[in-house]
Parts: C-alpha cells; sequence; structure tokens
C-alpha cells in the first residue's frame, strides 16, 4: 500500500512551509544511498509527478540536477534521505545512438524528508493505514457472505517457559545474555521463538488437520503482536473468511492453539473490531504486523488477488 494519511498527502513540494524541514535536515545526520543515475532519473520522474521541485546549484549550472521532495507528511522529526545518481558516459541513449558517440549523462540527487515512523504522529498514520485495510477487508468478506473472526493468542506459563529457554539457549551460543538486552531487543527476540507458532496455527487452519478433525479453511489475515508488561508477546488477530464453503470455526480455532495456551474468537459484527486491532500498533513503534499480501487492496469492491497468496513469518 502506498504511504498516505487521511489529510495528509502523499507528497508536498517545497515551499515556505516546508523549505525550514530541508534547512534542517543539513543539520542532522544524513542517510545517503548511492543509486545508478538511471533509477533516480526515474524515481525523481515519480517525484515530480507528486509535487517535488528542482532546486537549482547556487554556484555551478553543470552541477548534479537536485530535486526536492517532502512527504514526511505531520512526522515531527523527518528523516532527510539523499539518493545520489552519479554522472556517467551513456552509449545506449537515443542521442548517443544517433551519433554512435557516448554522451555524457549529468548526475541527479533526489533529497527526501520521509517519516521517521517512530514519533506519536507516525505510529498513528501507522493504526489508520491497517485499520483502513482492516475496514475493507471486513467489507469484501460481509459482501462474500462470510463472516470476519477477532481474537487474541496467549501462551501458557510452561510454554513461555520452554520459548524463553530457547531464547536464552540460541542466544548464548553467540554470547549475548537475554536478560542484558534492552526490552525492545527482548521482545525482538521472544517474537523470533513465537512467530513460528503462530506460523504453523495460520498453516493448520489453511490445511486443516485430520487428527483433530479441523476441516481447511479459507481466509485472509491480519495478525499484530505487542508485548506484555512483561515483554512477552502475545497476539491480536483478524480473519477474513473469502470462501463460504470453506468456513472458520470456533472449536477449530480453539483446538489448534490449546496446545500453545489460550485464545479467545469472536465473530466481528462491525469494523469496530477492525479499528480495534489496529489500535495497538499507535502504542509503541516496535510492535509487529503481519498480514495477507495486499492486504486491504481492491478495485471496485473486487479483491484483485489470491486470497490464499499470502505472507508468513
Amino acid at each position: 500500500m502506498a504511504f498516505h494519511a487521511m489529510s495528509q498527502p502523499a507528497g508536498s513540494a517545497v515551499g515556505p512551509e516546508n523549505v525550514e524541514r530541508f534547512r534542517g535536515a543539513s543539520r542532522r545526520r544524513t542517510l545517503v544511498i548511492n543509486r545508478p543515475a538511471a533509477e533516480v532519473r526515474s524515481a525523481s520522474v515519480i517525484a515530480l509527478q507528486n509535487g517535488a521541485v528542482i532546486v537549482p546549484h547556487p554556484f555551478y549550472s553543470d552541477a548534479p540536477q537536485r530535486i526536492e521532495w517532502d512527504i514526511a507528511g505531520f512526522c515531527r522529526n523527518p528523516v532527510p534521505v539523499l539518493q545520489r545518481g552519479e554522472g556517467h558516459m551513456e552509449a545506449s541513449s537515443p542521442v548517443a545512438v544517433r551519433s554512435g558517440e557516448a554522451v555524457w549523462q549529468p548526475g541527479r540527487d533526489l533529497a527526501q524528508m520521509v517519516p521517521c515512523r517512530q514519533c506519536k504522529e507516525c505510529l498513528k498514520v501507522r493504526a489508520w493505514r491497517w485499520g483502513e485495510a482492516a475496514k475493507r477487508e471486513f467489507n469484501l468478506s460481509e459482501a462474500a457472505g462470510c463472516r470476519t473472526h477477532f481474537g487474541t493468542l496467549t501462551f501458557r506459563p510452561e510454554v513461555r517457559y520452554l520459548l524463553l529457554t530457547a531464547a536464552r539457549s540460541r542466544l548464548d551460543r553467540e554470547g549475548i545474555c537475554l536478560e542484558a538486552l534492552p526490552p525492545k531487543e527482548q521482545f525482538a527476540e521472544l517474537h523470533h521463538e513465537t512467530g513460528h507458532l503462530v506460523t504453523n496455527f495460520l498453516k493448520d487452519l489453511r490445511n486443516g488437520r485430520l487428527k483433530s478433525k479441523v476441516k481447511p479453511a479459507r481466509f485472509r489475515y491480519l495478525l499484530t503482536v505487542e508485548p506484555h508488561s512483561d515483554w512477552f508477546p502475545h497476539y491480536h488477530v483478524l480473519l477474513h473468511e473469502v470462501d463460504p464453503l470453506k468456513p472458520l470455526r470456533n472449536a477449530g480455532l480453539e483446538t489448534l492453539w490449546k496446545d500453545h495456551g489460550f485464545c479467545k474468537f469472536r465473530v466481528a459484527r462491525s469494523t469496530n473490531a477492525c479499528l480495534y486491532a489496529a489500535k495497538y500498533l499507535s502504542k509503541v513503534s516496535f510492535a509487529r504486523v503481519r498480514a495477507s499480501v495486499n492486504y486491504g487492496e481492491a478495485i471496485n469492491g473486487v479483491r484483485t488477488i489470491d486470497p490464499l497468496n499470502t505472507l508468513t513469518f
């Protein structure tokens, strides 16, 4: 999905209201990315079509062309990024082909102000984006005569102990102590251990489990990961049915997760559940999200992708 927010333009020109952001960028550390000039030119065309401006060099007319594009929106701490395309001799351009000689292609710099993804405003945008996508998936599922299930996945104490032990053992082999890491990194390491259990849970839902008498189901999902007060992960999940003939059953959901811990699912009656699942993404910047490929994207209310083509982790 393209980055945009409610009442927030995808890109804005560097006018009087934005020039101070670029001036401030010169006082902050700029991320410089060296790319082929052709790639920077292609990106510059898109930028100019969406509000970027060409800034001439104050002293040298033959200096690399500089384009400035502010796509940070309402971000409090925008990050300056400079994509630098070096000038080079090119023999494949139309002019070079006609003349039979390579011609000089000047360099081009694309300076961008991008969102930091850490401040309060960026987190609100993130939650809004996923909330709107979930609402679209809810409406598509409902239009197909299907249901959306909302639930929470947690782990039993003995499972938590085993996962903690696995994380400690893995880090000990690298000479790292789990408890010595900052809380955010502890959460990331524990999520590394718990993630495969959730992936297997989704695979079992999709493929079915004969021994447990759980039939295969077709669905799309949104999964958000949030830490408990002790930084151990737990999961909030939206499951959107896409085939009335292959629905999800609450008994099947509980059966497939009971080996790991506790879960509570209910059928969502409105889009409020979608906003509830997405709001966790506005709390902390390190909350994780996983979703089906092209989640929430549709044209004229019709899904344009294979509903079984999903991402796992």
